[in-house]
């Protein structure tokens, strides 16, 4: 049995935990979650991770876009832009309902006066960060210049950011660090919680920081017996 945060793309519907000093990544970083989409072409960009605010001057996000591609946004004072791969999720074959890990890299300074930004994506069956198999999902992404990133008091938000769609379907982990292949600094886990979790209710990560569960529709649920929303249990199981 694994655990997951359903989400109904809601507003104010998310887990969120709150800003803390070591989520202040001001230079190389890592952001991954396994999740599943219940649309790989929705009505705007969904996000999977954002400690940004509507300015985009500061912080970071990682989000989904419209055509299924990833994307990555940070602040360095001013707002950078969307980033986004060069393939779609949907075009390696990920489809409605799978369970996909999905990261992102960035290296603020690749030692050639340039940044460099890398999204990957994997099948593999586990809710354990460290045991994915990654494959790169298109080309290396470059800003033009070497950058950095911005700190802000915002609480960081898994399935939703400020200013934009909230996600629609399952967080099972989501995982920010502190460099690349760097310190875990946040780790929600779907795990953590107790199964029908809900509205209010919390639960502390690996790295002791508490998530809390926002909305009435948010829910934890269990993927053996779900498998998209508004599924109806198998009898018997």
């Amino acid at each position: 049995m694994s655990l997951f945060l359903d989400l109904p793309a809601t507003a104010a519907h998310n887990v969120t935990t709150p800003s803390h000093a070591s989520l202040d990544i001001v230079s190389d970083i890592e952001l991954s979650g396994r999740i599943t989409i219940d649309d790989l072409s929705p009505a705007s960009q969904v996000a999977i991770l954002s400690k940004m605010p509507g300015s985009g001057a500061t912080g970071y996000r990682f989000r989904m876009e419209t055509t299924s591609e990833l994307d990555y946004a940070w602040g360095d004072g001013a707002f950078s832009g969307d980033k986004r791969s060069t393939a779609s999720l949907s075009s390696v074959g990920v489809v409605v309902g799978d369970k996909v890990w999905v990261k992102v890299t960035h290296d603020v300074d690749d030692g050639a006066s340039d940044d460099s930004l890398t999204f990957w994506y994997s099948l593999d069956d586990t809710n354990i960060e460290a045991e994915v198999s990654w494959t790169q999902l298109g080309n290396v992404k470059k800003h033009g210049s070497t950058t950095s990133i911005s700190t802000n008091s915002q609480a960081l938000q898994v399935g939703s950011h400020q200013n934009g769609t909230p996600w629609e379907g399952g967080m099972y982990r989501v995982v920010a660090k502190d460099g690349i292949d760097g310190t875990v600094v946040a780790d929600f886990a779907g795990d953590d919680f107790t199964l029908g979790d809900s509205d209010t209710d919390t639960a502390v990560d690996s790295t002791g920081k508490t998530w809390t569960i926002n909305g009435t529709a948010a829910e934890i649920r269990d993927d053996t017996l779900v498998e998209l929303r508004g599924s109806i249990p198998i009898p018997g199981i």
